[in-house]
């Protein structure tokens, strides 16, 4: 069942946006329906825990690198593979953002960690799921993030509708 809300603004309030996460569920949201600002007011959410981070994973490294270049917080670690990368340290960020082939490397670590992760966004999902047509780490991507956080929230967000796909 669809729920409907209705806010002013131009950006999506980040009480929506908290509303969205719900513990052992996997929720996709279609951002050209709720508008701008999902993945900002993302970034403001608090943990649940102090020592907890949450967690980004995006599609390619230029998504990532964007967020890094306008980043003033210091709040955020960077996984992309290169020499900009940041430190890899559970408990250090409040969010770690990570390119999905660097989530894949990371992955035994943070499953063997659970208890150090929150909530878990995939940005710009349409992009995970037509580069999964020539990136085979891609393939079932989604079903490996719901696999790995057993139990926590999860949230695929995206503004390219996805007509044809479940």
């Amino acid at each position: 069942m669809k729920k409907i809300i209705t806010y002013k603004g131009k950006y999506i309030p980040e009480q929506i946006v908290s509303d969205c996460f719900i513990p052992d569920k996997f929720k996709f949201v279609d951002k050209s329906k709720t508008g701008n600002g999902f993945t900002t007011a993302f970034l403001n959410l608090p943990t649940t825990e102090r020592f907890q981070s949450n967690i980004i994973i995006a599609p390619n490294k230029q998504v990532v690198i964007s967020k890094q270049n306008s980043d003033t917080s210091g709040d955020i670690g960077y996984f992309y593979g290169g020499d900009e990368s940041s430190y890899f340290e559970l408990g250090r960020y409040k969010t770690m953002m990570f390119v999905a082939d660097s989530f894949l490397i990371y992955k035994p670590i943070l499953e063997k960690n659970l208890n150090f992760i929150d909530k878990i966004l995939i940005d710009e999902a349409h992009s995970i799921l037509i580069q999964s047509t020539f990136r085979d780490s891609l393939k079932d991507f989604f079903n490996v993030v719901k696999q790995t956080f057993k139990g926590k929230s999860i949230v695929a967000v995206t503004a390219t509708p996805m007509l044809f796909n479940r």
